[in-house]
């Protein structure tokens, strides 16, 4: 792996080196949050975080794959450019001065833990100067992020809650969401640094999912985020095709995976470039090589119960991807509007539930189509197999975080429809000025005049 200049080439506006070079995230109470304190760890040494510390260290003995193994092993792995620091879980302020020298210096501490827990780490980071700290909380029943402007300020507001103990984490593609949501706000040059701040707020109790105001009790918060919505689908056993192996293809499979026994079928006919290494977190070992090739190889060795095939070549008919029927799940995660209607028009005349997205460097969105109700083209209209360059063409930024974000929202809704609930549509807009980063899209409610004959609006448990 050549960590050279073109490894971050592809994020110089969002994340420029003057401001990489300044960075250090130290990460606490991860043992709480396991997939998450992992996810949070790949991410931000993709980007090129050039210090990583921490006080939990991932699975020891795990030899399995790098991504489920010590988690130096994994910074290592991802980019071999980052350091990794270990932090005394008894005393972390005292290693801190030490291990993170930047003006950017940054703590996520990770509220599963409990409220006990997270304020003795807080007042440990009381005494060090220049940290701002994320308070992340991902359980089974959603995800908060909000942001202080110091350790004292975060340990105000943990201590201002009434009794919460610890909070089992939630499934990977909400960690994942988690981890994104604190990477974004790592990256980007804030204006506002000085004042507590909502990061993003995404709960599975609220039809909306971010309707949570910004001065919400955390009662409230934790009380959702702690609980989840009802019996939830699995993905083991479900057959699902993803269109696409970059960026956002990458975290949406390895959510998939972190749930383990698949079967995905996974299509791209790209090859792994060095300035594709800051956000496709499962391709570092695979430079020069195809894309659908590689990530296959990398899930197989994580899930061993799932069943992985790669299709390293691009879909251009809809006859491509076949075959499909109704218990199909058809994921379209390219880098270009025409095949994501070409892919939606397939799983349309299957009948199957289909689900997109497309990231840029502080924005994504998302959309998750079940049969009998619209469907893409009934969403943003017919005419857009023209409508803008993939990034080949088109060499725009493209972060870690956006995707990881993306991904894990996309995820998190499919598994909602699986599960028979309603589901529900998000943008991500990870240079809002103010609130919460998660904000409402257009959901397309109404029946689909192209939906297949006699598909009767059903798969896999789902109603229309």
């Amino acid at each position: 792996m050549a960590n050279d200049e073109q490894r971050y080439i592809r994020q110089q506006a969002a994340f420029p080196e003057m401001v990489r070079a300044e960075t250090g995230v130290v990460e606490l109470a991860g043992e709480a949050s396991p997939r998450c304190s992992a996810l949070l760890k790949a991410g931000a040494a993709a980007m090129g975080v050039p210090r990583i510390a921490s006080d939990h260290h991932g699975e020891l003995t795990n030899g399995r794959h790098w991504f489920s193994g010590d988690h130096e092993t994994l910074v290592r792995t991802v980019n071999t450019d980052v350091g990794y620091g270990y932090v005394d879980p008894a005393r972390p302020g005292s290693d801190l001065n030490d291990l993170l020298h930047g003006e950017r210096r940054w703590a996520v501490v990770h509220l599963n833990a409990g409220r006990e827990r997270c304020g003795e780490v807080l007042e440990q980071l009381a005494a060090c100067p220049r940290m701002i700290v994320l308070l992340a909380l991902a359980g089974p029943g959603g995800v908060v992020v909000r942001r202080y402007p110091d350790a004292a300020t975060a340990l105000q507001a943990v201590r201002a809650i009434s009794g919460f103990g610890p909070v089992a984490q939630g499934p990977a593609e909400l960690a994942m969401l988690a981890a994104g949501l604190c990477l974004n706000e790592i990256m980007l040059l804030r204006n506002d640094l000085d004042a507590p701040r909502l990061i993003g707020c995404y709960d599975l109790h609220r039809e909306r999912r971010i309707d949570m105001p910004d001065d919400a009790p955390w009662e409230h918060v934790i009380a959702d985020v702690s609980a989840a919505p009802g019996q939830q689908a699995a993905f083991s056993g479900r057959r699902v095709v993803q269109v696409g192996a970059g960026a956002l293809g990458n975290w949406a499979a390895l959510a998939l995976a972190l749930d383990g026994g698949l079967h995905l079928r996974i299509f791209d006919g790209d090859t792994v470039e060095a300035s594709n290494l800051n956000r496709q977190v499962l391709l570092v070992r695979g430079l020069g090589r195809a894309k659908a090739n590689v990530l296959t190889e990398e899930l197989r060795e994580l899930d061993f119960a799932g069943n992985y095939s790669p299709v390293a070549r691009y879909v251009q008919t809809e006859e491509d991807i076949d075959p499909l029927d109704e218990e199909s799940i058809v994921l379209a995660l390219p880098d270009n509007d025409a095949a994501r209607l070409l892919v939606s028009r397939a799983a349309c005349r299957a009948g199957c539930l289909f689900a997109q997205g497309g990231t840029g460097a502080v924005a994504g969105q998302y959309s998750v189509h079940v049969p009998g109700r619209a469907c893409l083209e009934c969403v943003i209209g017919p005419g857009v197999e023209s409508a803008g360059e993939s990034c080949i063409a088109v060499a725009e930024d493209s972060v870690v975080a956006s995707n990881a974000i993306t991904a894990g929202l996309l995820v998190s809704e499919v598994r909602q429809a699986l599960s028979g609930r309603r589901t529900r549509n998000l943008r991500f807009a990870g240079d809002g000025p103010a609130g919460s980063r998660l904000v409402r899209m257009v959901n397309g409610d109404g029946p689909c005049p192209h939906a297949a004959a006699g598909s009767g609006g059903r798969v896999s448990g789902v109603t229309a």
